[in-house]
């Protein structure tokens, strides 16, 4: 019998449709409605269309907090998910050494968090695999699937041909201290203009000091807010993401879905994603200098070898994303069935 499905998200749709919402639209119109019935609102209008709807499973993809414990036990519904997009162990370590937070209360928060959902959804393995070590959810309640998107606009780009020139990398996302992208500037302080460019695309708080950092930086630009991804990805031979924390990092597979190498940082979900497609660097000017040195060392075979693996790669991500919710709901149903006999 197929479950009615109710997602609760509490973020606006995205300008280049790489949000949580986009994602939840997608995986309603891809599932079938005779599996399941899928729905979606916003998270400020659970308490009218919970009584409306009256959802066996209810989907929420809004964040942990002191202040959100209550409110989150308050939620009623048969089966209650909770899809973890903000908290990683990057997030938790970076919070830890630069602000003096102690684990110790987050992590005590989370689990309390965590005891008001029969599921946990874990985005990335990197991000499931710090909830066991960790101890924040019981293994039986925890569940993994990794994030994804429709990718069919980034497959339809060529791959990158051989230039003359240097190597165009791109770098995307809000300006944000977690998207680190004042390490990738000290990293193209120490990089020589001639070998290497970098174009910066994004918007947000610390746009006027990135901008500041980067302005004796010949062969730095600022391409301003993104509304049309493949194109900035037609324009780079490869994407670097220096975040020094995130759960999954969609940005990384819109790349490699475009065929680009990836250069990511050594933190949760970004990790697993460069396996066979790119490079791993610590979150460090330094360590993000030596590693955009070895991409150009590598040349362009390399890099089309791994644009070719990782448009691979990035094909089977959307298809997996969705059959993955779907196993996990049909198994939500069969253990309620189950109760039920």
């Amino acid at each position: 019998m197929a479950l009615t499905v109710l997602f609760a998200d509490n973020t606006q749709k995205e300008a280049w449709a790489s949000g949580i919402r986009w994602t939840i639209d997608a995986l309603i119109a891809a599932t079938p409605p005779q599996r399941h019935r899928l729905e979606v609102c916003r998270h400020d209008q659970l308490a009218e269309r919970l009584p409306q709807l009256k959802p066996d499973v209810l989907v929420v993809n809004a964040p942990s907090s002191w202040r959100s414990l209550l409110s989150f036990r308050r939620l009623k519904a048969p089966i209650r998910l909770l899809v973890e997009h903000h908290y990683c162990e990057g997030f938790a370590l970076h919070m830890q050494h630069r602000y003096g937070k102690p684990l110790a209360r987050l992590e005590w928060m989370l689990r309390l968090s965590y005891r008001s959902f029969d599921r946990v959804v874990a985005v990335s393995r990197g991000q499931a695999e710090w909830m066991r070590r960790r101890s924040l959810v019981k293994a039986e309640r925890l569940a993994t699937v990794c994030t994804s998107r429709e990718v069919h606009e980034f497959e339809a780009l060529a791959l990158p041909e051989p230039h003359a020139g240097p190597l165009v990398l791109g770098a995307l996302g809000r300006f944000s201290e977690q998207k680190g992208f004042d390490l990738l500037l000290e990293a193209m302080r120490r990089l020589d203009p001639a070998q290497v460019q970098l174009r910066l695309g994004g918007g947000g708080d610390e746009e006027e000091a990135l901008r500041r950092a980067a302005a004796d930086l010949p062969h730095v630009s600022f391409s301003g807010v993104i509304t049309d991804l493949p194109a900035f990805f037609a324009g780079i031979d490869a994407l670097v993401v220096p975040s020094r924390w995130e759960p999954f990092g969609n940005v990384a597979l819109e790349a490699k879905a475009s065929g680009r190498p990836v250069l990511v940082t050594q933190v949760d979900g970004l990790t697993e994603q460069a396996s066979g497609c790119g490079l791993i660097a610590t979150a460090g000017p330094g360590e993000l200098a030596g590693a955009i040195a070895q991409l150009i060392r590598c040349g362009p075979e390399q890099r089309r070898a791994w644009g070719e693996e990782g448009r691979r790669q990035a094909g089977l991500a959307w298809p997996t994303y969705v059959e993955t919710w779907l196993q996990l709901l049909d198994d939500l149903e069969a253990g309620r069935s189950g109760m039920k006999q």
